[in-house]
């Protein structure tokens, strides 16, 4: 099942539609952070400061991609995965701007690199920046 703190937002979980259904929660939040915000500075207060943790599945398998984003890129399914997870990225700095938030709010964005080795290891991924078979 999918929770946001203590309650169930989605069960069973469907992987397809995954990302989008976080990226939503996430604009929803930013959305009453900001009317937080505005009723603060109305009655002459700071705004709560908060914190929101967000963990995509991406790009790690099971690939899963919504149906609008199959066959979209150049690299596969891997491919795939990454243009959704940038697209929902993408979302989310937009409205972070829209509110104001990203004057005063940190981003940190992470990843295990771990192989994607389901299509063979040679196309797996690095284990360090130089490609032998290139020089570069």
């Amino acid at each position: 099942s999918l929770t946001a703190n203590r309650t169930v937002v989605q069960q069973p979980l469907r992987l397809e539609n995954f990302t989008a259904t976080i990226t939503t929660h996430a604009l929803s939040f930013f959305d009453a952070r900001a009317a937080e915000a505005q009723s603060a500075e109305l009655v002459g207060t700071r705004p709560r400061p908060w914190f929101f943790f967000m963990s995509y599945f991406h790009v790690h398998t099971p690939l899963f991609t919504n149906r609008s984003n199959r066959g979209r890129s150049k690299g596969g399914e891997f491919g795939d995965n990454v243009e959704e997870l940038d697209d929902s990225v993408g979302e989310i700095i937009q409205a972070l701007n829209y509110h104001g938030f990203d004057k005063n709010t940190l981003i940190f964005l992470t990843s295990d690199n771990g192989p994607y080795q389901e299509e063979g290891w040679e196309k797996s991924g690095r284990t360090s920046v130089y490609d032998e078979q290139t020089g570069r």
